[in-house]
């Protein structure tokens, strides 16, 4: 009796040769003996110092794909958001159409290049987005040279407006 009233009053014990520590709830925990706690003194050799920079996690191959992507977007939103000086050759190229119908053309390229956003999201997670944006950009640059054989104004709008919004 003596014995339990005495280890439970105690914080610090020792337990088959082990120094233990009991914890708020009563649970006890093996100290770490002295050979553990002693720290490296001063003339302990240290590490040798490695004075390369450490090696990106891409492999060095991030700034080519900053670069790249920076063109994609620079081409694609270039092709949609400059239509207007192309509007103007046109509305001279095809002269019995009118202006609603020639800034048709450019309204269904960024429409179209929109709206596929959510179809060619799932084809690129099925199929990786290399795949995808190198047939992307194949079919689109095809029709854009197709285009630009176009003899009428509903044919520019299927070729350049519609496909090659795609």
């Amino acid at each position: 009796m003596k014995l339990e009233n005495m280890s439970a009053s105690k914080a610090n014990g020792i337990a088959n040769g082990v120094a233990m520590l009991s914890d708020a709830q009563g649970q006890q925990q093996q100290l770490p003996e002295e050979a553990d706690l002693v720290t490296k003194d001063a003339t302990s050799p240290s590490p040798p110092q490695n004075d390369e920079p450490p090696l990106p996690p891409d492999g060095g191959w991030g700034w080519v794909v900053m670069a790249a992507s920076f063109f994609i977007n620079l081409i694609v939103d270039g092709v949609c958001y400059t239509f207007g000086i192309i509007n103007v050759e046109l509305m001279t190229t095809f002269e019995g159409a009118s202006t609603a119908e020639t800034a048709l053309v450019g309204s269904l390229l960024c429409a179209v290049y929109l709206m596929v956003g959510p179809f060619v999201s799932i084809l690129a997670n099925q199929f990786g987005c290399r795949t995808i944006t190198i047939v992307g950009s194949i079919i689109a640059s095809v029709f854009f040279f197709i285009s630009s054989y176009s003899k009428t104004i509903i044919m520019m709008m299927l070729t350049y407006g519609v496909m090659g919004g795609k």
